[in-house]
């Protein structure tokens, strides 16, 4: 029996050593990435660990890039449509959405809010892992960014989520041009604020 306890451990681990080597080796068939490929991989993978406010806030900055800007919102949405299997990168999709309507460029927010109903899709979210319901994070984060008094959904609310966003960027450190967060993305096409 121990032996067979051994061999199963082994095959385990093996298994564990064969997906990384494949992941690497993808990744190098793939090619190089850019530095906000990079970022986007870190803020939304299916690992099980959060991403550092140092990365949120990165990509909250290149917001205000022309060519950036799609490619960050095209992720986001890539990453809400995942099969519930990948529920981890479906909620780190929406922390960063989240980060983006408070700290990005507006243009962000029009985009959510362009985008809603698929936020809203997910108001009833539930998967279970090992008989644990996982979905829990995500209709908190759903209600956070559409609920009634969601950031999308309350002009005010968002302007104050901006505006301590800001200051509070400012407090702690890192780079900060305050804006008016009501202004429209015409007007601030290149305007970033501060982090929470």
């Amino acid at each position: 029996m121990n032996w067979e306890r051994g061999l199963n451990d082994f095959l385990d681990k093996a298994g564990k050593a064969t997906k990384i080597l494949k992941k690497e080796a993808a990744k190098q068939l793939k090619g190089p990435t850019s530095d906000l490929e990079d970022l986007l991989e870190e803020a939304i993978n299916n690992e099980n660990w959060g991403c550092s406010a140092t990365v949120l806030n990165k990509l909250a900055d290149r917001t205000s890039d022309y060519h950036s800007f799609p490619l960050i919102m095209r992720e986001v949405w890539q990453g809400l449509s995942e099969r519930p299997e990948k529920w981890r990168r479906i909620f780190k999709a929406l922390v960063l959405l989240e980060h983006l309507c408070k700290l990005g460029s507006m243009r962000c927010v029009d985009d959510a809010k362009d985008g809603v109903y698929k936020i809203k899709f997910l108001k009833d979210f539930s998967y279970k892992e090992q008989g644990r319901e996982k979905g829990s994070g995500i209709k908190d984060k759903v209600k956070v960014l559409t609920g009634e008094d969601g950031l999308l959904t309350n002009p005010e609310k968002l302007s104050q989520a901006r505006e301590q966003a800001a200051e509070h960027r400012k407090k702690f450190g890192g780079p900060s041009e305050k804006i008016n967060s009501n202004q429209n993305h015409s007007s601030n096409m290149g305007g970033n604020v501060g982090s929470s």
